[in-house]
C-alpha cells in the first residue's frame, strides 16, 4: 500500500492526534488503487489504544509510510471517492465512545481484549 511506479497524495485531514492520508498509487495506465493511511501522534500505556481501534478496524500497521508525518501509519485499501473529512470526524467520535464503554466494562469487571495484528 505504500509502493507503485507513480504515487500522490489526494487529500489529508487531521483530527486531534490522528492524521490520515488518502493516496492513489498506479502500477500501469489502468492499474491503480487507493489506500488510507492512519498516523497517531499520541500514545499511552493504560487503555485502549488508537493502534488498537485501528485493528479492529481492519487496518494494518506499517513502518515504512511515506505518506504521512510519521514513518508509522496503519493502512488500509479505500476508494478514490473515500470521504476522508467525514472518516476523520466520526473516528474521533467513536473512539472517544468505545473508550468510554472501555470504562464503563472495566468498572464491571470486563475488558476488551485488544486484537494486535503484527
Amino acid at each position: 500500500m505504500h509502493t507503485a511506479l507513480k504515487s500522490a497524495v489526494l487529500r489529508k485531514a487531521q483530527h486531534s492526534n490522528m492524521q490520515a492520508v488518502l493516496a492513489e498509487l498506479q502500477w500501469s495506465k489502468t492499474e491503480k488503487a487507493y489506500s488510507l493511511h492512519m498516523a497517531p501522534s499520541t500514545f499511552s500505556t493504560s487503555g485502549l489504544q488508537t493502534t488498537d481501534y485501528l485493528a479492529y478496524l481492519g487496518f494494518s500497521p506499517s513502518s515504512l509510510c511515506t505518506f504521512t508525518n510519521s514513518q508509522r501509519c496503519y493502512c488500509r485499501w479505500a476508494t478514490e471517492d473515500f470521504d476522508l473529512d467525514a472518516f476523520i470526524r466520526a473516528f474521533g467520535d467513536s473512539f472517544a465512545r468505545m473508550q468510554t464503554a472501555q470504562r464503563s466494562l472495566g468498572a464491571c469487571g470486563f475488558t476488551l481484549q485488544c486484537q494486535r495484528r503484527t
